[in-house]
C-alpha cells in the first residue's frame, strides 16, 4: 500500500509523480511489465575478438557540458534534493535559454553562414553548495575549475547578483555530435567567451569513438585489476582524490553492459573513460535525469545521423557496437584538441585491446545486434499501457530492469484529447501502435490523483496480432500519436469489461485504520498464518506517515508565510483603497495584477502586523492607491514582485 508520504519522501508532489511511481515501484511486483535484469546479451556469442575501429567514423565529440551557479530564489528542495524552479520564468527554462544562446553564437552556424539545426539542450545535475566539496565529483570539479581560474565564471556571477551567494550548482549537456570535431574545437573559446557573460564555465567534454565487437565487463575487469593496475571499488567522487586508475563499481545504476574508470593525467585534470554496448544501451537507457523513457524507437530508426550511421556499419551488424567514451573534467582551454581527442580514445584502445594479446583472446566477443535483440525479446511476454488521466499522459512501458530502477518505454502527450471519447481512442491508439505483438498489454488508468488519494480503474487487457503493424517499424516520430494510423478496434481485442466500476486502490487518509481492518489479509506464504511481524512494522510506516504530515504540514505552511504569491484579482467591490485603512505597519503575501478603466491597477492583500512584525489577523484586504502604485512602479512594476521572493513590509501614512 503506498502513501503520499511515500512521496513526498521521494521528494516528488502527488499529483504528477504518481504514474513513474506506480511505474517504478509497483509494474514488477504486479507483474505487468518483464524484468530484464538479468538478461545475457552475450549469450550465443561467435567467439572473442579485438575492438576493430569502424572505416569512415573517426573520433567526434558527442556532447560538452556546462556549469554555473543558482541563486536561492532558483532553487526548490524537496526531499532533500535540490532542483531549479520550472515553468515560464522559472530557473531551469531560464539556464537552458541563455547556454542555447551561448551555443547560437559560437557553433550555431556552418561555415557557409547557414544556420545549423537544433542543437539539444538539458540539465543533467542541480545540487546545493557546500562549505567543504569532498564527496561530490562535481563539488570539486567546479572548485577546481575555478582555482585554475582565479574564479573567473563565479566573480562574474557575483557582478551580476551583488550582495549575493550561489545556493546551487547546476550542470547541463549540449549534444554536439553532429558538428564536425575540428570546427568546434575551433569554436570552443568562443563558446566559452558566450558563457562567461552569465558566469558559467566549461565544464567538462566528451571525445568518442564507436568500434566492432561487444564488450564483456566481466573478463575487461579482470585483465584491468590484474595486469593493468587498475582497482575496482568507490564512486566517481572518490576515484578523483585516487592517483590510482580506479574502476567505478556502478552496474546497480548503469547496468553490466557499461565499464568505467577515472584516473588522473599527468596536467592534473580528471579523466572518465566509459566503455560501453551501445546497442544495448539504447535497449536499456532512459531519458536525461528521468528514470522512465528509452532509445529502443531511436535504435530502429535514429534521427541522429552520425549513430545512424554507426548502427548501420555493416562491421556493426555483423559484429555489436562498443563505445569508447573519454570525458575531460576541469581541463585548460589549450589541452582540447582533435590531437588530444585521438590521443585519449587510442590510450583507451590500447588498454582494453592490448596487441601483444591473441585476438582469440580478445576481451570482446562478437555478438550481432540482431542476436542480442533475440536474447532481450526472450524475456519480453507482456508490456503495460498506464494512462494518467488528471495529467494527460499515456506511459507505454515494454520492460524494466529492477537493479538500475529504470522502465523503458515511451511517454505520449495527446494534445487534443479533452474529451472523455478522444481520451479513450488516443490510449486505445497508444497501445496499438506503441505495444508488442503477441503478447498481453496491460492497461491501467489513473483515474484521480489528489490529497484523498490515488483512484485507479479496473486493470485492463488487449492483444495484438502477430502480423499486427507497430510503430517501431514506421515511425521517424516516436512520440506522437498519427491520424493516418490503424483503427484500434481492429488492432486490439478487450478481455476486460468496459463499464466496470472504478475503485481506490490507496489512500493516505486514515492509514493507520485501514491497516487495522486489513490485519487478516497478511499472511506468511509458508504455513498460511497471520504474521503479526509484517502487520507492525505495517502499522509503524501509519504512524511515520502521520508524523511525516505533520511536519509537512507545518513546513508548507511557514513556506507560505515567507513567500509573495500572485493571486486572482478580486471583484473592485471587494477592494479597499489605501487611505481608508489604518496608518500603521502591514504584511503583503499576495498581490494581483488588473486593469481597471483601462489603466493597471497592482493590489497588495495587506494585513495589519504587531510589534513585533508578525501579522495580528488572518484576515487579508485587497488593497489599490495612487501613491501604492507608484511605490510598485519604484520597485520595478509587477515584474518585481514576479521575481521577488520575500514577502512585502508596507508602512501606511496619510496619502
Amino acid at each position: 500500500m503506498a502513501v503520499q508520504a511515500t512521496f513526498q519522501s521521494m521528494g516528488l508532489r502527488v499529483e504528477k509523480a504518481v504514474a513513474a511511481h506506480l511505474l517504478l515501484e509497483n509494474t514488477h511486483e504486479s507483474n505487468l511489465v518483464p524484468d530484464i535484469a538479468r538478461v545475457d546479451y552475450l549469450t550465443g556469442n561467435l567467439g572473442r575478438i579485438h575492438l576493430r575501429p569502424l572505416e569512415g567514423l573517426s573520433t567526434f565529440v558527442d556532447d560538452v557540458y556546462v556549469f554555473g551557479y543558482l541563486r536561492r530564489e532558483d532553487c526548490v528542495v524537496r526531499g532533500g534534493s535540490l532542483s531549479c524552479t520550472t515553468g515560464e520564468g522559472g530557473a531551469a527554462k531560464n539556464t537552458i535559454h541563455r547556454i542555447a544562446n551561448a551555443v547560437y553564437e559560437s557553433v550555431g552556424k556552418d561555415p557557409d553562414g547557414s544556420t545549423r539545426g537544433h542543437i539539444q539542450t538539458n540539465l543533467v545535475h542541480t545540487i546545493a553548495v557546500r562549505e567543504r566539496t569532498e564527496g561530490s565529483a562535481i563539488r570539486e570539479t567546479i572548485a577546481r575549475i575555478e582555482f585554475d581560474t582565479q574564479e573567473k565564471a563565479l566573480g562574474k556571477w557575483r557582478e551580476l547578483y551583488p550582495g549575493d551567494e550561489p545556493a546551487g550548482l547546476f550542470v547541463a549537456k549540449v549534444d554536439v555530435s553532429e558538428i564536425p570535431m575540428g570546427e568546434l574545437q575551433a569554436s570552443l573559446s568562443a563558446f566559452e567567451r558566450h558563457l562567461l557573460p552569465y558566469g558559467y564555465g566549461l565544464y567538462s567534454i566528451d571525445y568518442t569513438r564507436d568500434f566492432s565487437g561487444v564488450l564483456d565487463r566481466e573478463t575487461l575487469v579482470e585483465h584491468l585489476c590484474a595486469f593493468e593496475g587498475f582497482r575496482e571499488q568507490g564512486d566517481l567522487a572518490d576515484a578523483m582524490r585516487d592517483r590510482t586508475p580506479t574502476i567505478l563499481e556502478n552496474t546497480d545504476s548503469v547496468g553490466n553492459h557499461v565499464c568505467t574508470w577515472v584516473c588522473t593525467s599527468e596536467a592534473g585534470y580528471t579523466v572518465r573513460t566509459k566503455i560501453y554496448n551501445k546497442v544495448v544501451s539504447n535497449f536499456e537507457a532512459g531519458e536525461v535525469r528521468e528514470p522512465i523513457g528509452g532509445h529502443l524507437a531511436d535504435y530502429v530508426d535514429c534521427p541522429n545521423q552520425h549513430l545512424r550511421q554507426t548502427f548501420l556499419h555493416p562491421d556493426v551488424q555483423a559484429r555489436g557496437c562498443t563505445r569508447i567514451e573519454v570525458s575531460l573534467y576541469a581541463c585548460s582551454g589549450w589541452d582540447l584538441s582533435a590531437e588530444t581527442a585521438t590521443e585519449v580514445v587510442e590510450e583507451a584502445l590500447a588498454l582494453v585491446s592490448p596487441q601483444d594479446l591473441p585476438e582469440e583472446e580478445g576481451l570482446f566477443v562478437v555478438q550481432p545486434p540482431a542476436k542480442q535483440w533475440e536474447n532481450l525479446a526472450a524475456c519480453l511476454d507482456r508490456c503495460l499501457v498506464l494512462a494518467d488521466r488528471p495529467q494527460g499522459t499515456i506511459f507505454v512501458a515494454w520492460y524494466a530492469h529492477t537493479t538500475t530502477g529504470r522502465v523503458s518505454g515511451v511517454r505520449v502527450r495527446p494534445t487534443k484529447a479533452n474529451a472523455d471519447a478522444s481520451w479513450e481512442r488516443a490510449v486505445e491508439w497508444a497501445a496499438a501502435d506503441f505495444g508488442f505483438r503477441a503478447c498481453p498489454i496491460f492497461r491501467v488508468d489513473i483515474l484521480a490523483a489528489d490529497e484523498e488519494g490515488v483512484e485507479l480503474g479496473p486493470l485492463r487487457c488487449y492483444t495484438k496480432d502477430a502480423d499486427a503493424s507497430t510503430i517501431l517499424a514506421a515511425s521517424k516520430r516516436p512520440t506522437q500519436l498519427h491520424p493516418d494510423g490503424p483503427n484500434p478496434e481492429t488492432l486490439l481485442r478487450n478481455a476486460a469489461d468496459p463499464d466496470a466500476v472504478a475503485e481506490v486502490v490507496w489512500a493516505t487518509k486514515g492509514l493507520g485504520a485501514i491497516l487495522d481492518g486489513c490485519a487478516d489479509l497478511f499472511e506468511s506464504k509458508t504455513d498460511n498464518r497471520h504474521d503479526p511481524q509484517r502487520l507492525a512494522a505495517l502499522q509503524a510506516l501509519a504512524e511515520k506517515e502521520q508524523e511525516h504530515r505533520a511536519i509537512e504540514v507545518a513546513h508548507q505552511e511557514a513556506e507560505q508565510r515567507a513567500t509573495l504569491l500572485e493571486a486572482p484579482a478580486p471583484k473592485p467591490m471587494d477592494t479597499t483603497k489605501a487611505i481608508d485603512l489604518p496608518p500603521g505597519e502591514y504584511i503583503c503575501r499576495r498581490y494581483a495584477s488588473t486593469t481597471f478603466r483601462g489603466a493597471p491597477r497592482t493590489l497588495l492583500f495587506l494585513v495589519p502586523t504587531g510589534e513585533n512584525g508578525e501579522p495580528t489577523t488572518d484576515i487579508e484586504t485587497p488593497t489599490y492607491g495612487h501613491f501604492l502604485e507608484k511605490e510598485v512602479g519604484t520597485l520595478g512594476g509587477v515584474e518585481a514582485l514576479r521575481k521577488a521572493r520575500a514577502p512585502l513590509l508596507c508602512n501606511l501614512g496619510a496619502e
